[in-house]
């Protein structure tokens, strides 16, 4: 056997100290690009779910209290817009629930509320496993994408104005995650009716979704359509209508821009018309279950939204939602508005 040392010149010393350097810098490199770059929609469906749940079991609670509305301002109609204790729990519970879930990644969340509220976001729990298996049983792609193309779109209580006149029925929560600018997977939650309405475009949907498609959708009659419109704007809206179909126009007013999506899939309205200024976070969830069945919800002239630019919030072009016979609608109401 050979004993002795190793004898390094300043040259290899200097080669040894280098190839540390880089692999310590490759490693960190490494490390730091783990801030996720690809995220599962499959997930982000999973996790958009439970935390709308969440958000729900918070405005449930408020309702026993005190709701505390404040106002924040005035919309376009000239109606009062509030904002709950509901609204800022039910906020501060989603967005805690799906910053939890994705921990090293850099969700881009955008809501419609942006002051919290002390809750018990981390300590309300839903049956996540009952959620997961729903989606594994009807869903099986995970479908990685790349994170910075994903822009999360959160109302944690749609029909603020219904909750505090006690219209529950109205009341929804909304999460709505958006690809490329194209609203993919959309989470409507009921809290008063208990019950959640999900779809992925392309891949699959809830249940629920399914039995209501059972119904008629088409519309009712090929000349007198039947439109659902916002309690702000109802008068508004009938005005266009007739003009723009027929005295005999049917128009329901309604409250919450996710209960009326869901009236237009059950076929009880033709479509959903709006024709002021409404924000992206209304509409994002509801636009993306109404893609997921073969429907389309553009604005009044025709033209997609754009959910890609979280600076961008306000789609001040209106709306018309429809399952079927869209252009229609489109065509009749663009000469008009």
């Amino acid at each position: 056997m050979f004993g002795g040392t190793i004898k390094l010149n300043r040259f290899g010393f200097s080669i040894v100290v280098s190839v540390a350097l880089l692999y310590l810098l490759f490693r960190w490199n490494a490390g730091s690009n783990d801030t996720e770059t690809n995220v599962s929609l499959k997930r982000l469906l999973i996790e958009s779910i439970v935390a709308a749940e969440k958000g729900g079991v918070q405005v449930l609670d408020v309702h026993k209290r005190a709701l505390n509305a404040k106002s924040k301002g005035l919309t376009k109609e000239g109606a009062v817009e509030l904002v709950t204790d509901a609204d800022l729990r039910s906020n501060q519970a989603i967005k805690t629930s799906l910053r939890n879930a994705f921990k090293g990644y850099d969700l881009n969340l955008v809501s419609e509320e942006h002051r919290n509220e002390e809750s018990d976001a981390d300590v309300v729990t839903t049956d996540y496993d009952e959620t997961r298996n729903a989606v594994d049983g009807l869903v099986d792609d995970e479908e990685p994408v790349s994170v910075n193309e994903v822009t999360v779109w959160i109302d944690p209580l749609d029909a603020t104005q219904e909750f505090t006149e006690n219209l529950l029925q109205y009341v929804t929560v909304l999460v709505c995650i958006a690809y490329k600018g194209e609203p993919v997977i959309g989470v409507v939650h009921r809290p008063f009716r208990h019950e959640t309405f999900w779809a992925w475009v392309g891949k699959g949907q809830s249940k629920n979704i399914d039995v209501r498609l059972n119904k008629e959708l088409s519309t009712k009659n090929a000349t007198v359509p039947s439109i659902i419109s916002s309690r702000s704007h109802a008068g508004k809206v009938e005005s266009v209508a007739k003009k723009a179909f027929s005295d005999k126009v049917e128009v329901v007013s309604a409250g919450g821009a996710g209960y009326k999506v869901l009236q237009v899939i059950a076929g009880t309205a033709d479509a959903y018309v709006h024709t002021t200024l409404i924000k992206k976070w209304d509409i994002c969830a509801g636009n993306a279950l109404l893609n997921a069945v073969g429907g389309q919800m553009t604005t009044l002239d025709g033209h997609r939204i754009d959910y890609s630019d979280a600076k961008s919030v306000k789609n001040e072009k209106g709306l018309v939602a429809t399952v079927s016979d869209h252009q229609r609608f489109v065509d009749a109401l663009k000469t008009i508005i």
